[in-house]
């Protein structure tokens, strides 16, 4: 670590422990630190809670790194400890500053530019408040519901607040369904409500459906022209593909009925690929 580094976490640690020392009820939220310190005195308790707050600075640091540039040869010693609230705003600023500490230590090699320094200083909020699983962003997304389906509050909204991040970040790397299968069959019908809003491949750019999900339109339509795709999607969706494209219709009728088989005869039809007399289909 630099010196300068080192420098800035110890007057981070000082701030930490005066501003706490001076905020009333915060020994008692966060008491066992006194006992696990063997001390009962106030400034001792502070200065553990203080250290605990650039713990959770440094372990957030290394969650950012790894998820977003590089990970150590060892399997990394990034922490998956609960932290507490009151040290939010002090890890946030040791985060962004041992992001490079970081990255140079488990990959020297990889030169860093400063505009990507910085985009990976702009996770640590998200990655800080994940860790201590109590958000107040995510308390006022509570209170204030999103009308996009594709939303990732929207989306995870069954799942714990201090795990959104961490699923959104799967999904977007186009890895949630292998990482968190549990998730991405508890989600299958608000996933499916984005796919319905945005189309397909606009919902599989975002990582909420996967080429091996029947329902695809690149599943659905596989036998038919790539270039043609897009605007049979569109006449699924419009609830017209059976008048404008019969021939198509006819010939999708077994991956149509797989899809029926995956989600159910109601949640086919709102896709456009199933009518009520096909209902009783095999």
């Amino acid at each position: 670590n630099s010196p300068s580094s080192a420098n800035m976490k110890f007057i981070l640690l000082q701030m930490t422990a005066t501003t706490l020392l001076a905020t009333s009820g915060a020994e008692a939220r966060w008491q066992p630190f006194t006992s696990l310190r063997g001390s009962t005195s106030s400034g001792a308790s502070m200065v553990a809670l203080s250290s605990v707050c650039t713990d959770l600075g440094d372990a957030a640091a290394e969650h950012v790194v790894k998820d977003n540039w590089c990970t150590p040869n060892s399997g990394g010693t990034y922490s998956t400890s609960s932290f507490p609230e009151s040290c939010k705003e002090v890890a946030y600023s040791v985060c962004e500053g041992t992001i490079r500490d970081v990255a140079d230590r488990w990959c020297p090699n990889k030169n860093m530019k400063t505009s990507q320094l910085l985009d990976l200083q702009d996770e640590c909020e998200d990655q800080v408040d994940s860790m201590v699983g109590n958000d107040d962003r995510n308390r006022d997304d509570d209170n204030t519901s999103s009308s996009d389906p594709c939303d990732p509050d929207v989306i995870f909204a069954d799942q714990p607040a201090n795990t959104r991040s961490s699923l959104e970040r799967s999904a977007r790397n186009g890895t949630l369904k292998q990482d968190n299968p549990d998730v991405w069959h508890d989600t299958k019908q608000a996933r499916n409500r984005c796919k319905q809003d945005v189309g397909a491949n606009e919902c599989k750019s975002m990582g909420y459906t996967s080429s091996s999900d029947p329902c695809d339109p690149d599943v659905i339509f596989a036998d038919q022209p790539a270039n043609t795709r897009s605007s049979l999607e569109r006449s699924a969706r419009n609830g017209t593909l059976k008048q404008d494209n019969p021939d198509v219709w006819h010939d999708t009728k077994q991956a149509r009925n797989r899809c029926k088989q995956d989600v159910g005869a109601n949640e086919c039809k709102s896709m456009g690929y199933c009518f009520e007399s096909e209902m009783e289909e095999s």
